[in-house]
């Protein structure tokens, strides 16, 4: 499981965006499942298939414990 934290556009490039969505893909053909977290930003629907938008940080330790404890069940 790989989970990612992110409060916007990938950075570094201008090949940034196409090289993560290139890694989330392959990362899920080998069997890893991939959750971007936005954190007030929408940018994670871009990249994760799944994926939640956080507009509240309180949320996060609560979304981040129910992402786990779905994965777990």
């Amino acid at each position: 499981v790989m989970m990612v934290l992110s409060d916007g556009q990938p950075a570094g490039s201008h090949k940034s965006g196409p090289h993560l969505s290139y890694v989330v893909r392959q990362l899920e053909k080998m069997g890893i499942e991939c959750i971007g977290i936005g954190i007030k930003d929408r940018s994670v629907a871009r990249y994760y298939p799944k994926h939640v938008v956080l507009n509240d940080l309180d949320q996060l330790p609560t979304q981040v414990m129910g992402e786990i404890k779905r994965i777990l069940a």
